[in-house]
């Protein structure tokens, strides 16, 4: 096994260890502080700390460790099953192919898992997260955070703060969210008619939080007198366990844990909800 191990300055660096001939097993670069640039374009797996400074790091393939470290950096971390953080700073992060390990940390940070079974989890601030391909768990953490399950099923939380939590119901995804602590809205578009959806909301309060289902033209639509009942003949809303079941049509369907039919009824007859 050999390994190649650098250490950068504490100015702006520029690394790839890819320029080497000899082969070597496993990269371990320590950037140090400065607006560092490294990049690498094989397969090796590669451990990097960026340190201090504003950093873009690149990488291909591999099983990788990339810690960002502190300012507001750039991470792209390619293929394989990665393990990134970003630490404090505003950073974007895209975690490519491969089931990745995605932390924000502190910061308003931008999060796309890319494809692969992801866990994402944006830490303190206001954040963007997205989960895109495979069945993620995403965290938004503390702040007022955009959290988007992406194309398969997934589990989305949007913990503490006011957080918006957008559903995509495609491709027969089953997700289960959570709002957390605090007013959350949650969006639902339905992209497909081909699958069932089933999504399951664990914590909503109504009056507190909010929900929106948006049709394939991304429009909504109000009907103020939504009385969920004997609309073109199907009951848009019932009853299973205890919990309110509301069907948004294409075969998909929202149920609200620990809200009746009852209660879910009589509150959004006077507050009309948007579906489209």
């Amino acid at each position: 096994m050999s390994v190649l191990t650098v250490f950068g300055s504490d100015a702006a660096d520029v690394f790839n260890p890819d320029v080497f001939d000899f082969n070597y097993t496993e990269y371990r670069i320590y950037a140090n502080g400065g607006d560092d640039v490294i990049t690498v374009t094989d397969n090796t797996p590669t451990t990097i700390d960026g340190g201090d400074g504003n950093d873009r790091l690149i990488l291909s393939g591999g099983n990788d460790t990339i810690s960002g470290g502190l300012g507001n950096d750039y991470i792209l971390a390619g293929g394989g099953d990665d393990v990134v953080n970003a630490g404090n700073g505003d950073d974007r992060v895209f975690g490519g192919t491969g089931a990745d390990v995605l932390n924000g940390a502190g910061g308003n940070d931008y999060i796309d898992g890319g494809h692969g079974a992801d866990v994402i989890d944006g830490g303190s601030g206001d954040d963007f997260i997205f989960g895109r391909k495979g069945n993620n768990d995403l965290f938004g953490g503390a702040g007022n955070d955009t959290v988007n399950t992406g194309d398969h099923t997934s589990r989305a939380d949007g913990g503490t703060g006011n957080d918006l939590i957008v559903a995509r119901l495609k491709k027969g995804a089953d997700h289960t969210l959570t709002g957390g602590a605090d007013a959350d809205v949650f969006e639902f578009v339905y992209q497909s008619a081909k699958k069932s959806s089933d999504v399951t909301i664990t914590d909503f309060e109504l009056g507190l939080d909010d929900f929106i289902v948006a049709g394939l033209n991304g429009q909504d639509w109000v009907d103020a007198n939504f009385a969920f009942a004997d609309i073109f003949g199907v009951d848009l809303l019932t009853e299973v366990d205890g919990n309110a079941v509301l069907d948004i049509g294409f075969k998909d369907t929202i149920t609200f844990e620990g809200v009746s039919e009852a209660a879910f009824t009589a509150f959004y007859l006077d507050d009309p909800i948007a579906v489209g």
